[in-house]
C-alpha cells in the first residue's frame, strides 16, 4: 500500500525521485499518467488493473471509448534508475514546476503541484467528520 505525504523537486533532467518507502513497489516498473486534477506513478500490476476497470467500463457503455483513448495516449512506462528517480514525459513535466507534492493513494503516488494539494486539504474540512464512526 503506498501512503505519505512527500515534498519533492523535479530535477533539471525531468526526474523525480520517488520516496524511500514507495520504490520496492516499483520494482517491476510501471506507468505515469494524466489523472485529470494530479498525475499518477502506477506500478505495473496497479496499472494493469486500472486500465482492466476502465476497459470494463467502455465495455459497460458507462465510459466513452475516447476517455479510455485519452487516458492511454497520456500514459508513459517508467522504470526507476539505480538512484530511485523516474523520468517524466514532457506532455506531463509541463504541468509542473520544479517543487511537487507526492500523496500515496493506495495504489498509486499522485503528484500534485504544492498549491494544488493545499487546496484539496482544505477542501476535506475536518477529518473527523469522515472518520469518527470508522474508529
Amino acid at each position: 500500500m503506498l501512503a505519505g505525504s512527500y515534498d519533492h523537486r523535479i530535477d533539471s533532467k525531468s526526474r523525480l525521485v520517488l520516496p524511500a518507502a514507495a520504490r520496492p513497489a516499483f520494482a517491476n516498473g510501471g506507468f505515469v499518467s494524466d489523472q485529470g486534477n494530479y498525475v499518477g506513478l502506477f506500478p505495473a500490476q496497479e496499472w494493469q488493473e486500472f486500465v482492466a476497470k476502465l476497459r470494463r467500463e467502455v465495455e459497460a457503455g458507462t465510459t466513452p471509448r475516447r476517455v479510455f483513448q485519452v487516458v492511454s495516449g497520456r500514459a508513459f512506462p517508467i522504470a526507476p534508475d539505480g538512484a530511485g528517480r523516474v523520468l517524466l514525459p514532457p506532455k506531463l513535466r509541463e504541468r509542473f514546476d520544479d517543487e511537487v507534492t507526492l500523496i500515496g493513494s493506495e495504489t498509486h503516488l499522485a503528484v500534485y503541484r504544492p498549491e494544488e494539494w493545499a487546496s484539496v486539504e482544505e477542501g476535506v474540512g475536518d477529518l473527523a467528520d469522515y472518520l469518527e464512526h470508522l474508529l
